[in-house]
């Protein structure tokens, strides 16, 4: 893990020789415009962010809705309100043992 997340890694501890996981950097968003057969056109836009905590962060919530008005073929507005309406807590991903579960009143007793 890194001191802070506004600092790129540069390399990775879990292995032992000297690879930079960012060498090359790699795209997190990217838009393609295409043509179908019969000439209609489109966009499509993807990305490898967007997790359920991902959306906590305004700058990734005004990525999603810039590339929507994009799609739509609308002028991109200079500063979108993306602004989350309502409750929103999302549940991190992560490692559980089997506590977890017992005190969500679930069991993964197939896994066993």
């Amino acid at each position: 893990m890194r001191e802070s997340d506004n600092e790129v890694a540069t390399v990775n501890p879990a292995r032992k020789d000297d690879l930079n996981p960012n060498d090359p950097m790699m795209p997190i968003a990217w838009t393609k415009s295409y043509i179908i057969p019969g000439g209609k056109t489109g966009r499509a836009f993807t990305s490898t962010i967007g997790s359920s905590t991902d959306l906590m962060d305004e700058e990734t919530r005004r990525l999603l809705v810039n590339a929507t008005f994009h799609l739509l073929d609308l002028d991109v507005p200079e500063k979108a309100n993306v602004d989350i309406i309502g409750d929103y807590d999302p549940t991190p991903y992560m490692f559980v043992d089997d506590q977890y579960w017992v005190g969500k009143n679930l069991t993964i007793t197939l896994l066993k």
